[in-house]
């Protein structure tokens, strides 16, 4: 539960940062997450420590509808020592990635857990460009 939380509060810190105009999905009814198909066709393009814990790296694709009707924000949590290993554990990561249990709202916002293993996981959120 620990890792979960520490993905949710790292992508909901840099989806803020990277699109600083995202607003959150407000429908009611829960979205179609994006399979685990779609997420492993997509590319990492952003990369980045942990605050406060330099082996912990976030790792983001960019927003993709992967064959869906709302636009995500995907990344992955991974540890490694630098950027670069970051991108091979993510890509490793993502080769293992697992189905989403489905979507859950978090105030207004829609979000998949994608489990990995070896304490790696990743979330998709939904964002509105």
């Amino acid at each position: 539960m620990k890792f979960k939380s520490l993905i949710f509060s790292i992508l909901t810190t840099l989806s803020l940062l990277v699109a600083s105009t995202v607003l959150a999905d407000q429908s009611k009814d829960p979205p179609t997450c994006p399979s685990v198909s779609h997420l492993q066709k997509s590319i990492f393009v952003v990369s980045a420590p942990t605050p406060g814990d330099s082996t912990t790296w976030l790792v983001l694709q960019p927003p993709n509808h992967y064959g869906t009707s709302q636009t995500w924000l995907f990344g992955l949590a991974v540890y490694a020592d630098d950027r670069f290993e970051s991108y091979k554990n993510a890509y490793k990561a993502l080769s293992r990635l697992g189905n989403s249990a489905g979507a859950y709202n978090v105030l207004g916002v829609w979000f998949c857990d994608y489990p990995a293993g070896m304490g790696t996981g990743g979330q998709a959120r939904i964002i509105n460009l």
